[in-house]
């Protein structure tokens, strides 16, 4: 499981905020699972993007799952393109918009919950991907 050791109060992750990093300090690794906070509210573009793998080279497939209660309401373009080890995605209700290669070249993503609140999705969201929409 990679759990999420973000602060409880962060609400808003910038654009590129871990793009390319190899190393997630609020991440640690616990059964390939991320549990992200409720309480955000933003990622910004590209902000898990180029992401290879977790804390000191431990790769293995990976889920992001946003619970029931999360405030979420906005995704950026590309934030979580090209991560290499991402199989499973689980958004929230408070989502409406999946933007522009929000997926893209996630090569193994092939589960995604998207929930019936969402109203738009982008043709390029999920481009270079083993889902279908």
């Amino acid at each position: 499981m990679i759990k999420s050791n973000t602060p409880k109060n962060i609400m808003i992750i910038g654009d590129f905020a871990f793009y390319s990093i190899r190393y997630i300090p609020y991440i640690k690794i616990q059964d390939g699972l991320a549990n992200m906070p409720d309480e955000l509210i933003s990622i910004g573009d590209f902000a898990f993007a180029n992401i290879h793998h977790f804390q000191h080279g431990a790769f293995g497939n990976t889920s992001v799952i946003f619970n029931e209660k999360s405030r979420l309401t906005l995704l950026g373009s590309n934030a979580f393109a090209n991560h290499a080890i991402l199989y499973q995605v689980v958004l929230p209700k408070s989502l409406k918009y999946i933007p522009d290669y929000l997926f893209s070249c996630c090569v193994d993503l092939e589960n995604v919950t998207i929930p019936s609140e969402v109203i738009y999705i982008s043709p390029s969201a999920f481009n270079e991907t083993k889902y279908k929409q």
